[in-house]
């Protein structure tokens, strides 16, 4: 088994490891508080201790930073001054500030063995994929885009969940949103019309050449901005995307949501739904299996989601 050094234990380095372990890994955890490796095999307080199980000239297969984000850009530092033929996996977002992004480059740029994989899962979305496949098929050419992940995340923020004081709201759900976007407007650099982005909301619209509207909404306290036909008071996690074309057909992508995998595609034509698909969309599992897969096969250069999730970043920072 490969050996994979995960930094960072909460809840989402967790699923990681699930993950890790399932596609062939030696998971070694490395996290600063002892609650949370309490019990656990193969688990230590310092990296530098942790790297002490590799003898003579062994290095880790993976590093995996699932750290909060404002220790992404130190942890990835460190990593690369004691391994500079390091494979890393970055949990999304990359990193929180320009600054960041430029000491990134610059690091990459003097270090050209190391590779990078940005953990932005819903790239791997089915859903989004049958989403773009029937926008093809019904010739989608002129489309307003709204986009809503919503939850309700109050009780965790009580319990010491991360809030990312630099990028607020979108810090946590804003890349997806953003990444979505890239790929339903590929090429397009939609003009930023407003933009609202605090510690529990954010509300961004843009406008396309062709004077399409893009609405990009997120909310920390479960509250949905946009209702539609799909919408229900009582739902805690709310992902949601509506292209809407100017013939009159829509599409609308339900991402799964709680504790559900399962989501749907319904493509409407004037209200009057055309098809809908139920789709299994594991969107964790399937780029966690993909960064596998890609520093397996010994890269000669970055990851696509290193270039989109730099892009995202900058997205979200720009005012």
């Amino acid at each position: 088994m490969r050996k994979i050094i995960l930094i960072g234990y909460g809840k989402v380095g967790r699923i990681h490891q699930k993950y890790l372990k399932k596609y062939g890994g030696n998971v070694i955890i490395v996290d600063r508080d002892k609650s949370k490796i309490k019990g656990e095999k193969n688990a230590f307080l310092d990296f530098k201790e942790a790297m002490k199980e590799f003898k003579n000239l062994e290095k880790p297969f993976l590093y995996d930073i699932c750290t909060d984000t404002s220790q992404h850009f130190p942890v990835f530092k460190k990593i690369v001054s004691k391994d500079n033929n390091a494979n890393i996996l970055i949990e999304k977002p990359i990193v929180n500030s320009e600054k960041q992004i430029k000491q990134i480059q610059e690091i990459l740029k003097k270090n050209p063995s190391v590779h990078v994989f940005v953990n932005e899962n819903y790239l791997f979305s089915k859903i989004l994929k049958r989403t773009l496949e029937e926008m093809k098929k019904n010739s989608f050419k002129r489309y307003d885009i709204y986009i809503e992940f919503s939850k309700n995340r109050i009780p965790d923020m009580k319990k010491g969940r991360f809030v990312d004081k630099k990028l607020n709201a979108l810090g946590i759900e804003g890349p997806h949103i953003i990444s979505m976007l890239f790929e339903l407007y590929p090429g397009e650099k939609p003009i930023l019309c407003s933009k609202e982005n605090n510690a529990l909301s954010s509300n961004i619209v843009y406008l396309t050449k062709q004077k399409n509207r893009i609405c990009l909404n997120t909310s920390l306290n479960g509250k949905i901005n946009r209702k539609n036909a799909f919408s229900k008071s009582n739902i805690d996690k709310y992902r949601i995307m509506t292209v809407i074309d100017k013939s009159g057909k829509a599409i609308v992508a339900q991402f799964p949501y709680n504790n559900s995998l399962v989501g749907k595609v319904t493509t409407f034509n004037k209200g009057v739904i055309l098809k809908q698909f139920k789709i299994l969309d594991n969107t964790m599992e399937e780029s966690i299996k993909n960064a596998i897969l890609y520093f397996s096969s010994k890269p000669k250069k970055h990851h696509f989601t290193y270039e989109k999730g730099v892009s995202a970043v900058k997205a979200i920072i720009k005012k």
